[in-house]
């Protein structure tokens, strides 16, 4: 699979029509749902096997997801690699804590983490996990599907980051955008 059929299956599987609010507190007619992913065996393989690539480049000990969007793909990764995992959970407030005590200790003594992300926005999520002690301090490089950001309206990481995918969509799509087409 080609980067364009690796975009096209995402946008036509995780492309989804809705008003919501991202992390940044931006209100969007439209989001991507890569949980979505989950609905085509093919196209989470690729995913999850590119995404696997791209964290091993920075020579992890540990693998950590952000919470609610990017568990799942941190847990498929991790199986892959045969990484440690840490799980953080968001509370209904957002506040970000560890899964459980097992999380807690690799974070912990863990010397070298890769962050796992579904969707870069404006990077809220993110600096909201990097806020976490003391995984700011051990986190090399932030890896996530899909950058949609628009890299004028946010401020950049202090730390690597790449995505499978760079494609900037606006949070607000008028009525004629192309992009509509995989909403159906």
């Amino acid at each position: 699979m080609n980067i364009e059929e690796l975009r096209e299956g995402i946008l036509q599987q995780c492309f989804v029509r809705e008003d919501t609010l991202f992390a940044s507190g931006v209100t969007a007619n439209n989001k991507l749902d890569v949980e979505r992913l989950d609905n085509n065996s093919d196209l989470t393989t690729e995913v999850v096997r590119r995404t696997g690539r791209l964290v091993l480049e920075d020579a992890p000990d540990f693998i950590v997801g952000v919470p609610n969007g990017a568990n799942w793909l941190a847990q498929r990764v991790a199986d892959r690699t045969r990484m440690n995992l840490v799980l953080l959970h968001a509370d209904s407030d957002k506040n970000i804590s560890y899964e459980d005590k097992h999380s807690e200790f690799i974070a912990k003594h863990g010397f070298r983490g890769v962050l796992i992300e579904d969707v870069f926005n404006r990077f809220t999520s993110t600096r909201r996990v990097l806020d976490v002690e003391p995984l700011g301090t051990k986190i090399g490089s932030v890896v996530s599907v899909w950058d949609r950001g628009n890299t004028h309206e946010r401020t950049e990481l202090e730390i690597p980051h790449t995505s499978l995918i760079t494609q900037f969509i606006p949070e607000q799509l008028t009525s004629d955008s192309e992009l509509w087409k995989y909403s159906a």
